[in-house]
């Protein structure tokens, strides 16, 4: 049977973490913080799973809406306070506005009338994470928490390229042993194992090749070590958990170079033009309030990161953050 790991949160509690153990979990992942704040619980968590003898790990919710390397410093401040086995980043926010999103959730307005943060912002934002996280952290395994279906292919699929170049935590929840329908069940460890593990694999495009780590159960159950809905992830890969997190993690692929650019104070717009040429198709117009992304290296000028077309290089800078 594959290994059994947790995630838990201040809406877990409360947890007995040596029934975790007695029961053949192999790590718990705590939830650390998220938007630079911290979950209330966290430090109870972390420090009782490691009392308990589990592998520790810590995730962190990244806010789109917040510059990348402040939270990924903050996430590290706190992965250090208690000694992290594992971290991992959690890659799910789509929505530009959490008033917006609180009213669509209690069902006050469509989902239709929620702002949308764009794909290059997400895109910026996390890969400032990930690479300030990993360049504090060196030793310390890292791990990108989304999912495939429900994030990437809907808001953001300018991570595709780089999301096999590191571990993956994938959400995917399928309906899975004898329960007929999503109700919420209490069950014992003996129960879950025997009659509710997943009987199939998640559907993952083969160019993101196997997850380390698939959550599976989408907060169904509760179980006699924690009184409260719960997320069961099972390890997928043919290594043990220890082995894995104990083998030093391969170097991963350096994320493609770009440089956030905005338009010169004496700029009022600019042409996007098909080629680097002042007589080619013009693709549309940046105007004062546009922040886009380049490539560097183009001289003259600026080819668009991700995106057909280029601009003239005299007439942007980069943006201050």
């Amino acid at each position: 049977m594959k290994e059994l790991i947790v995630d838990i949160s201040m809406y877990n509690d409360p947890v007995d973490y040596r029934g975790l153990k007695a029961n053949g979990i192999e790590a718990v992942i705590v939830k650390a913080g998220g938007s630079g704040g911290v979950d209330p619980l966290f430090l109870r968590h972390a420090t009782g799973t490691k009392a308990a003898g589990l592998f520790l790990g810590l995730y962190y919710w990244i806010d789109p809406l917040y510059d990348g390397k402040t939270q990924a410093n903050h996430f590290c401040t706190l992965a250090e306070e208690v000694g992290a086995d594992f971290i991992c980043g959690d890659i799910e926010q789509w929505w530009a506005d959490w008033s917006q999103w609180y009213a669509w959730r209690q069902g006050k307005i469509l989902k239709s009338a929620v702002p949308v943060v764009t794909p290059k912002q997400i895109h910026r934002v996390t890969t400032d994470f990930v690479t300030q996280a990993m360049a504090r952290l060196p030793t310390v395994r890292y791990v990108n928490y989304t999912s495939i279906i429900g994030f990437i292919n809907a808001y953001c699929r300018d991570l595709l390229p780089w999301l096999p170049d590191y571990p993956l935590w994938i959400a995917q929840y399928h309906k899975t042993g004898p329960v007929p329908d999503l109700a919420r069940k209490t069950l014992t460890w003996a129960q879950l194992k025997a009659d509710y593990l997943p009987t199939t694999q998640p559907s993952i495009p083969v160019a993101i090749g196997q997850p380390a780590i698939w959550q599976w159960t989408g907060d169904r159950f509760t179980t006699e070590s924690v009184d409260s809905p719960i997320d069961v992830n099972l390890f997928m890969l043919p290594e043990s958990f220890s082995e894995w997190l104990e083998r030093q993690a391969p170097e991963p692929a350096a994320v493609p170079p770009f440089i956030t650019m905005q338009l010169n104070d004496y700029a009022l717009a600019l042409n996007v033009r098909a080629e680097p040429n002042t007589n080619c198709e013009i693709l549309r117009l940046l105007v004062k309030t546009s922040v886009f992304c380049v490539e560097p290296g183009y001289g003259t000028w600026a080819k668009l990161y991700g995106e057909p077309g280029y601009v003239h290089s005299g007439y942007i800078r980069p943006l201050v953050a």
